[in-house]
């Protein structure tokens, strides 16, 4: 006969909350769906459902303690070998369970490791890529949009008015021929003098000279990057960008044998005089 404070491990002065406590832990502990639907846990599973069910009834339960009375008082080697594999059956289950969180964790140990090898080989995969791009719109012959500038600083010393011009840089040995407009640079300064709108804050102000832009002309000849390096203020900055943008249109540069993209300096002069206007180096 099986003793069922022994498998739910509580004694024999245990009261009904405690039964129904050791039921639940052992319920959830051996439950065959959580186990694989192991063997084991079934048989298991079916002693602690039949166990409850005894003891959970007052008059089962004290049937059950007359028998285990009659039983203590005339003792036999089988009733000592049944509660000898009853604890052996303990031990067991508390090895196999330890198994089994040693199994869940070298998973788990497994998994990291596996994110580790392909979080690695993602990285590497993008180092390659990149390296190869970078080789590819470096190289001379790739086809890519490249910028250079054909432009370097000039010393204004406030004597005759000049035209800011596209001059020569170390790359302008390789550089055939730089952006200009259609119809050439005296052309576009003569659309310029003509087409300026001076600014009323600049009149008021008397304020005159010159407004530096710098901007690249693209493979197609388009105005792009627009920026003003030296400006006046009170409206002649923006003057200067609008009538650069709505000008004629540009020849692109050429660097070695094809069009590309080359940066300019052009300076935008304003003057109240325009008879400053001829003096201007074209």
């Amino acid at each position: 006969m099986k003793d069922y404070y022994l498998i739910l491990g509580i004694s024999s002065e245990a009261n009904e909350e405690e039964v129904k406590t050791a039921y639940r832990k052992l319920s959830k502990k051996f439950h065959p769906d959580g186990n694989n639907q192991d063997k084991f846990f079934e048989e298991r599973f079916k002693d602690i459902q039949e166990a409850y069910s005894v003891l959970i009834d007052p008059i089962s339960r004290e049937n059950f303690d007359l028998l285990q009375m009659a039983r203590a008082q005339t003792p036999s080697d089988l009733y000592q070998r049944e509660k000898d594999l009853v604890h052996k059956e303990h031990l067991l289950e508390s090895q196999i369970q330890e198994l089994r969180d040693r199994e869940i964790q070298m998973g788990n140990r497994e998994n990291i490791f596996k994110a580790i090898i392909i979080g690695l080989i993602f990285i590497i995969v993008i180092i390659i890529v990149s390296f190869i791009m970078v080789s590819t719109l470096s190289s001379p012959g790739s086809g890519q949009q490249r910028s250079f500038d054909s432009s370097r600083e000039e010393v204004d010393t406030g004597d005759t008015p000049r035209r800011k011009t596209s001059d020569s840089t170390a790359i302008d040995d390789e550089i055939e021929s730089n952006p200009s407009p259609d119809g050439g640079f005296p052309e576009f300064y003569s659309y310029m003098k003509e087409n300026l709108r001076y600014p009323d804050d600049a009149r008021e102000k008397r304020i005159e000279g010159k407004v530096i832009l710098r901007f690249v002309i693209t493979q197609k000849g388009r105005i792009a990057n627009m920026q003003v390096i030296k400006g006046l203020g009170h409206g002649c900055d923006e003057e200067a960008i609008r009538l650069v943008k709505e000008g004629p249109s540009w020849i692109a540069g050429k660097f070695m044998g094809q069009s590309a993209s080359i940066r300019v300096t052009l300076d935008v002069y304003f003057y109240l005089d325009e008879t400053k206007y001829d003096d201007i180096e074209i």
